[in-house]
């Protein structure tokens, strides 16, 4: 409870304001589940070592995340529930949890919605790594960040609220 509690003190902190005398505002998400649209039935997932990967499977702590959409705009922090960290890009190829939220570029990400029927699709571009977007490359294997390209249904995610199958 301690750590959620820090991290959410950083979070805070991150929000950025428009103007230096208003208060920063962070929005509260629910707890959810972050799929892969490009491949159904898969979900991000942590370990207790902060690896992230693409797993099937419903419920538990691993695969419950929060999504914090820093006020205003499009950036966001991404909270693990099992892990009390943050998504954080350390470099292409290493995206794990990290457990302080610093607010550090490499764990905020931009959030891209795909402009689709069902406007539920989103990818997410990391700040410290302009034009690289979070990339489920295959199952069980870690994601990693690949150039941003909108045409990959595999740098895709849908939240579910956790409990819906």
């Amino acid at each position: 409870m301690r750590r959620l509690l820090l991290v959410l003190a950083a979070l805070v902190l991150l929000a950025p304001t428009a103007r230096a005398a208003e208060p920063a505002r962070v929005a509260y998400d629910p707890v959810v589940h972050i799929e892969s649209a490009g491949r159904h039935g898969l979900k991000l997932s942590t370990t207790e070592a902060g690896v992230v990967s693409l797993r099937p499977g419903t419920g538990g702590p691993s695969r419950q995340w929060r999504i914090y959409h820093m006020a205003p705009g499009t950036r966001v922090a991404v909270v693990s529930m099992a892990v009390s960290g943050c998504l954080t890009a350390v470099a292409p190829q290493d995206v794990r949890m990290v457990g302080v939220c610093e607010g550090a570029p490499n764990q905020v990400w931009t959030e891209h919605r795909l402009l689709d029927d069902s406007a539920t699709s989103f990818a997410l571009e990391n700040t410290g790594h302009p034009g690289q977007c979070l990339t489920g490359v295959r199952p069980f294997a870690r994601v990693e960040l690949t150039a941003c390209d909108s045409g990959r249904g595999d740098q895709f995610w849908i939240a579910v609220l956790a409990g819906n199958p």
